[in-house]
């Protein structure tokens, strides 16, 4: 090899790799959007029949209710929580 082609080699190979990861089409970022079942409020209550006259049936379905309500309260409203930070904090990053 001759002296000009050591130096030419190198160059273009540069310029190749440099020019090869260049774009000229803009790039659109987008955050996920949330599944929709996630941003929902949360359920309702289970209801008991309104002739349930025993006692230890209200108190079940009470505590029942009372528990499944706060975990679920806890899980959506903190993934929301995270979710909008998150969206914030990617929106913000321009």
């Amino acid at each position: 090899m001759t002296r000009p082609n050591k130096v030419l080699l190198p160059i273009i190979f540069i310029v190749t790799l440099i020019s090869a990861c260049s774009t000229t089409v803009p790039v659109a970022r987008r955050f996920p959007e949330a599944p929709e079942v996630l941003m929902q409020p949360v359920p309702d209550l289970r209801a008991i029949p309104p002739d349930t006259s025993e006692l230890s049936v209200l108190i079940d379905n009470a505590n029942e209710n009372y528990t499944s309500y706060r975990i679920l309260k806890e899980k959506y409203q903190a993934w929301q929580q995270w979710y909008r930070e998150q969206k914030d904090n990617f929106d913000s990053v321009k």
